[in-house]
C-alpha cells in the first residue's frame, strides 16, 4: 500500500552465519560516510542523508540463534533508545524511494 502511512522502509535486516565487522558492513554498503554502531547483535549501519539502515545480525548458524540474535536487536533498541530513530529514518527513506519510483 504505497499511501499507507504505517508502512515504511524498507529497513534492512541480514542475517549473517559468522562474526559480522564494521568494515565488512561499510563496504557492504558501498560508502564510508555512514554512522556504524557495533551492538551485541552484530553491526548497525546508517547512511544520513539517503536515510539507509542495514542491521546485521551475528552468528545466525540456526533457528534458535536468529531469534536470539532478532532478541538482541530489540532489546538494543528498546536500550539504546534508537527505536524512534530508526521509525523516523524508515519513513524518510519511504518519502525517497517514492521519489525515485516516480521519476522512473
Amino acid at each position: 500500500m504505497a499511501g499507507d502511512d504505517t508502512v515504511c522502509g524498507p529497513v534492512h535486516l541480514i542475517a549473517c552465519q559468522k562474526s559480522v565487522t564494521e568494515s565488512q558492513a561499510i563496504d557492504l554498503l558501498g560508502f564510508p560516510d555512514a554512522t556504524v554502531v557495533t551492538t551485541t547483535f552484530g553491526v548497525y549501519v546508517v547512511d544520513p542523508v539517503q536515510k539507509i539502515q542495514l542491521m546485521l545480525l551475528s552468528n545466525c548458524r540456526d533457528a534458535t540463534s536468529t531469534r536470539f540474535a532478532v532478541q538482541r536487536l530489540f532489546d538494543w533498541l528498546d536500550r539504546s533508545g534508537e527505536s524512534d530513530a530508526l521509525v523516523r529514518r524508515a519513513r524518510s527513506r519511504k518519502k525517497i524511494v517514492g521519489a525515485i519510483r516516480k521519476e522512473l
